[in-house]
């Protein structure tokens, strides 16, 4: 819907918990939409809607005026339903509701946008949406696009169709009298080949350059002096503002400039400009080229220009791929053969010894030139990530040290266990952290905890009410809720 309407329009964002970092990322782009006057609706602003959470996406992406996909590996594989069973249900859910309606739109809808936070998460676009545009967000660039979308704002928009132009037949109008002339003193010069005939027609064309008439020659000379006046300058600014190095083709455009400047020059200074190849006895052969007036300035000046000598070089060809090395350590140190290892730009990592390898190409290096590489050891829950400054050099080396993942949270609900119905004001906390707890609402829902622990690693909740015998009861960290039974005493 345009701006001009005054509606904002209904957005909801649809994708899978891969990790705290990702979420964080996602939650900082719906806050921004809603600054910026879209309603953007996200299972981060919701503790427990009261239609429960799978009516709760039916109505978000029924509602919304557009559903942006957030595409990685993780959410491909739910949206095609292709998780563990128990995992992922979210994604999965919201992946069979939007291909459904694909289906039924018979694959004609603008409504679902792919967005990406890295441009290798390309390839893990749901198939069902690889022909739309998608949007990877790297840049405020970027994000003015998606905006642009989202609101209707388009950058350019088509000029009003106007009326065809008549265009009446032109008329051709030949003066044959300057081309009598020409004719007769060229039948005048081949009759009589005379070498004082010749010189008196050579220095007729001179004449002819330089304006020969009743003024002089005034339009001859002063097209010299306006040559002169350009190339001198040319020269100046060669010396004194350019640097002293500039990219290879403006130092051939600059070099061509001054080689047709000075052959044009050359040609108004001698009235010719030519090229003669002959044959002479030369030691290794017959062969010899002699350049004239104009041709052989601009040939002089293009050779300088080319050479050592040339007051600007072309700069070094500038790097088109950077070798990235990453070393992986655990805490105490060791390195680590067998993490998993990404990066923040994308490219394939190479296992080598003693770490791996990334080719990451140059034109994917961000304006703030920031390389950021993670690594992960999920079956111990270790996590890690270094960032690395993109330079000159094209073979940068960074070390990660793995700590604790401590990214993941928990959150659930609080029955009881001979009702099974909730149970409002308890206290929950993950034990051994006691210092931070929580309270249930009326619906016995209790919000996202800290779990200091990582996605899917086992954790102790303790829970305790009045009347109520205290529990501590094992659940496992991550996306999917805990439930908590407590007995009266």
């Amino acid at each position: 819907m345009p701006v001009s309407s005054g509606e904002s329009p209904n957005v909801f964002i649809s994708y899978s918990h891969d990790s705290q970092i990702h979420m964080d990322r996602v939650l900082a782009l719906a806050n921004r939409l809603r600054d910026e006057g879209i309603d953007c609706h996200l299972d981060q602003y919701e503790t427990s809607p009261n239609e429960g959470w799978t009516r709760w996406m039916v109505n978000q992406i029924e509602s919304a005026d557009f559903v942006l996909l957030v595409c990685t590996d993780e959410y491909n594989i739910r949206f095609r339903g292709k998780q563990i069973i128990g995992r992922g249900l979210g994604a999965k859910w919201e992946g069979a509701i939007i291909t459904q309606e694909i289906y039924e739109a018979e694959a004609n809808s603008n409504k679902f946008v792919p967005v990406l936070f890295v441009p290798e998460d390309a390839t893990h676009i749901p198939i069902v949406l690889r022909g739309v545009t998608h949007y990877v967000l790297t840049s405020e660039l970027d994000y003015e696009h998606l905006y642009r979308r989202l609101t209707n704002q388009p950058s350019v928009t088509r000029p009003k169709l106007g009326k065809l132009k008549a265009m009446p037949p032109r008329t051709r109008k030949v003066d044959f009298s300057s081309a009598n002339v020409s004719n007769s003193e060229s039948t005048d010069a081949a009759r009589d080949p005379s070498p004082r005939r010749r010189a008196r027609g050579l220095e007729h064309t001179r004449q002819n350059r330089l304006g020969n008439g009743r003024d002089g020659s005034s339009v001859g000379w002063a097209a010299i002096v306006v040559l002169l006046l350009v190339f001198a300058a040319l020269l100046v600014y060669a010396f004194e503002f350019i640097p002293d190095t500039l990219p290879e083709y403006k130092q051939r455009v600059l070099a061509l400039a001054c080689a047709i400047t000075a052959g044009l020059f050359g040609y108004f200074l001698t009235g010719s400009i030519g090229l003669v190849v002959t044959k002479a006895p030369l030691r290794f052969g017959s062969f010899s080229v002699k350049a004239t007036g104009g041709f052989g300035l601009f040939a002089l000046v293009l050779i300088w220009w080319l050479s050592p000598l040339a007051p600007v070089k072309p700069e070094s060809p500038a790097l088109t791929l950077y070798r990235v090395r990453a070393t992986v350590l655990d805490p105490h140190g060791t390195p680590v053969d067998d993490a998993e290892v990404r990066s923040s730009l994308g490219g394939e990592p190479k296992k080598v010894a003693g770490g791996w390898e990334f080719d990451i190409p140059a034109v994917t290096k961000p304006v703030h030139g920031m390389l950021t590489i993670y690594a992960f050891q999920r079956r111990v829950f270790l996590q890690g990530q270094a960032d690395l400054n993109l330079g000159n050099d094209p073979n940068p080396a960074v070390t990660v040290k793995l700590v604790k993942d401590e990214s993941a949270s928990v959150h659930g609900k609080v029955v009881d266990a001979h009702t099974t119905a909730p149970l409002a004001d308890v206290w929950v906390n993950v034990v051994g952290h006691e210092d931070w707890r929580v309270k249930t609402g009326p619906k016995g829902e209790f919000p996202e905890l800290p779990a200091h622990a990582g996605d899917g690693e086992p954790i102790r909740l303790h829970a305790e009410k009045i009347g109520y015998t205290p529990e501590d009861q094992v659940h496992y960290a991550g996306s999917e809720p805990a439930l908590i039974d407590l007995r009266k005493k």
